[in-house]
């Protein structure tokens, strides 16, 4: 298991270059800091350059916040040719960091426009990524879909409504994470995740309003960890909260994902893990 931390929430501003978090993401021992696209995008070339210093040759295999909000992938402002544009300037940024896999939540990117359906929808955002985003990253990355809570975005919410567009898509470069986070918001229930594992390639934790956990995870995140375990996932986790002791975090995550293998959830603890989410 590789440990990351997503550093969008906690820089300062938000979404930016943050050099001293990064270097503190680094000292506190996550395998990789994981960086907002848009972040890389709006950064300059002595920017990157000094990331390139604080790095020193460490890869960054996850990045996430594919697509601005300015760059739309649903309704009439979309431009296939300004995505395009926006592709060839970041994606060379992306492949010199080493990044393999990119989650696509961006939701002010994917809102669905009002007036137009869901099928629609479905219709124009799989044409937009067969044909333009997939093509740009084919060979050098995953594009990963990420499930967004209802209250943040209108189009693509649950796991299983994402897991059932990524197989409509049915294309080896587009596959799916999840976000607890996201889920617990929705009131989603942990049991989804053995249905959509083939397909999972990344996970976001955080706990209520992004706050990055102590010593003790809630309920959901120690439950949800524990699914993952058991459904055999064994690939990246990050973090994506507010600043906080990025060491101790580090820490509970990793002692709970070891402590956590081989141990079984019962079906009671499971209810009462979901109804607890649904009333959030």
């Amino acid at each position: 298991m590789q440990y990351g931390f997503a550093t969008g929430f906690a820089s300062d501003p938000p979404f930016s270059l943050d050099f001293p978090l990064v270097t503190e993401v680094l000292r506190a021992g996550f395998d990789f800091p994981e960086f907002p696209v848009t972040g890389l995008w709006k950064a300059s070339s002595c920017q990157r350059a000094r990331l390139d210093d604080i790095l020193e040759g460490r890869r960054c295999p996850v990045m996430c916040n594919f697509f601005p909000p300015s760059i739309r992938l649903l309704g009439k402002d979309r431009d296939d040719e300004r995505i395009k544009r926006y592709l060839g300037e970041v994606l060379p940024v992306l492949q010199h960091l080493g990044v393999g896999r990119i989650v696509l939540g961006s939701s002010g990117s994917r809102m669905l426009p009002e007036g137009m359906e869901k099928k629609e929808a479905d219709e124009q955002f799989a044409t937009t990524l067969r044909e333009v985003v997939l093509p740009a990253c084919k060979g050098m990355a995953l594009v990963l879909l990420e499930p967004l809570n209802r209250q943040e975005c209108n189009y693509g919410n649950t796991v299983q409504e994402c897991a059932k567009f990524v197989r409509m898509v049915d294309d080896p470069g587009f596959q799916l994470m999840i976000d607890l986070y996201h889920m617990e918001r929705n009131g989603e229930s942990l049991s989804v995740i053995k249905d959509v594992l083939p397909l999972m390639h990344h996970v976001h934790i955080a706990q209520t309003d992004r706050i990055l956990p102590g010593i003790h995870f809630s309920p959901y995140l120690e439950k949800g960890i524990r699914f993952l375990q058991q459904a055999g996932y064994d690939e990246s986790i990050s973090y994506e909260t507010v600043n906080g002791n990025l060491g101790l975090a580090l820490r509970t995550l990793s002692k709970a994902w070891e402590s956590g293998k081989g141990r079984t959830i019962s079906p009671g603890l499971v209810g009462l893990v979901d109804k607890r989410a649904s009333e959030f």
